[in-house]
């Protein structure tokens, strides 16, 4: 109503409020807007319907049109103009659920079949060759997904760092989980899945885990299963690794350890004989994992040293700290309290210097119960707090639970109170 009085400053705004309501149909109305705009603006306000939402940036409204960012943005800005758009962060752009809904029946009525069908893979292709760009950089040392290449009319948009790929996945992956369900509906089959292995690094990172992850029932085992019985007819190692660690994964969710154990050192063995570090590491990992779930802490630390020692080869500083944090949790367990302190110490500056504020709070409580269990009360103390004050920033779930430690440790009348103080 705003936009089409002020587009019309000589109509009497009673006569603007006399069409509203005679009209009686909200679509007639955002049609006076609608009706304003030249054909390309048009179409782009018909082609972000496509989009996951909930809001877009110019790359991926330029790839949605086909159009060269600098003419999105200006496209994007007559639509702000005209009230269909609304610019809430500088360069991210939403829309209200109804306009979307008119936006979706236009783009219905007026773009054919396969004019949506090309606008959906120019958007896929864009969240996922940027997305493969920055999972790369947030982790060197992953094996690279064979890309088809993007199409034409797609904007990438250019990431030069670690610290940029962290930024753009912190803006960026509510969508892109959004365009993974778009994409399996659509019929994307392989963007979805590649595009799921993209956020991977970050959201583990972030401590954001799929609640549904426990859930993997006996289809996943016989599909690993039958995906390891087509590798062994092939010579390569690396693939025949790979599956081991997925069924050991599939074996460590449903705490079958033993089987965990088995195929972690299967996989060790065949990522040995292809020289591939990172699965090597990857495969220890399964395999402390595994020792220390079964409470052998001692075969655990030979693995997780292994792990270290690999992580600084490959001069993987995120898994270094990770590592390190292993290093810790196994000389807590063997008693090596003043060790295990150390080597939380150690991971917490890199996790510092990462900006891995997850990974620094996840350490901290570890640290905080190594303290406690030495007798290092306040130390202990000062560490949960800072853990604490990380989660509640992060919004986390597990601030509820530490702050419940806390109280329950700290300000209820046991002993524990009057060793802290």
């Amino acid at each position: 109503m705003a936009a089409r009085a002020a587009t019309r400053p000589a109509f009497p705004l009673a006569a603007v409020a006399d069409a509203l309501s005679d009209s009686g149909d909200l679509w007639a109305v955002f049609s006076w807007s609608y009706r304003t705009l030249g054909a390309p603006v048009a179409q782009l306000f018909r082609l972000l319907s496509l989009h996951p939402g909930p809001d877009v940036t110019v790359p991926a409204a330029a790839s949605l049109a086909g159009v060269p960012p600098a003419r999105a943005r200006r496209l994007l800005a007559e639509l702000t103009r005209a009230h269909l758009l609304t610019e809430q962060a500088p360069g991210r752009y939403d829309t209200h659920d109804l306009l979307r809904a008119y936006a979706a029946e236009l783009t219905r009525r007026w773009d054919g079949g396969t004019d949506r069908h090309a606008a959906l893979h120019r958007m896929f292709d864009h969240y996922l060759h940027t997305a493969h760009s920055a999972a790369l950089l947030l982790d060197p040392s992953r094996d690279p997904l064979s890309l088809v290449p993007a199409q034409p009319g797609v904007t990438v948009h250019p990431l030069i760092d670690h610290d940029e790929a962290l930024a753009w996945f912190a803006a960026e992956h509510t969508v892109i989980i959004g365009a993974v369900q778009h994409a399996a509906e659509a019929g994307f089959d392989t963007h979805a899945w590649q595009l799921v292995w993209t956020l991977a690094d970050f959201l583990t990172q972030r401590g954001r885990h799929d609640p549904n992850a426990s859930g993997l029932g006996d289809d996943t085992l016989t599909h690993y299963r039958h995906a390891l019985s087509q590798w062994e007819k092939l010579t390569e190692s690396s693939g025949k690794g790979r599956t081991h660690l997925s069924l050991a994964l599939a074996f460590a969710r449903q705490a079958g350890y033993s089987d965990t154990l088995r195929h972690s050192e299967q996989a060790l063995h065949l990522f040995r004989a292809a020289g591939h570090q990172i699965g090597q590491a990857f495969a220890l990992v399964g395999m402390w994992w595994a020792h220390g779930q079964l409470g052998d802490h001692r075969r655990a630390l030979p693995a997780c040293q292994e792990v270290l020692s690999l992580y600084l080869q490959i001069g993987d500083r995120y898994g270094q700290a990770a590592a390190w944090d292993s290093l810790g949790q196994t000389l807590h367990h063997l008693g090596r309290h003043a060790q295990a302190v150390a080597s939380y110490q150690e991971a917490l500056t890199l996790f510092q210097q990462l900006g891995e504020r997850y990974g620094e709070a996840y350490t901290l409580t570890r640290l905080g119960e190594t303290q406690r269990a030495a007798g290092e009360h306040e130390a202990a103390y000062r560490a949960w707090l800072r853990a604490l004050s990380i989660l509640t920033e992060l919004g986390h779930p597990d601030a509820h639970t530490l702050r419940t430690r806390l109280h329950a440790l700290f300000f209820a009348p046991t002993h524990d109170v009057a060793a802290a103080r």
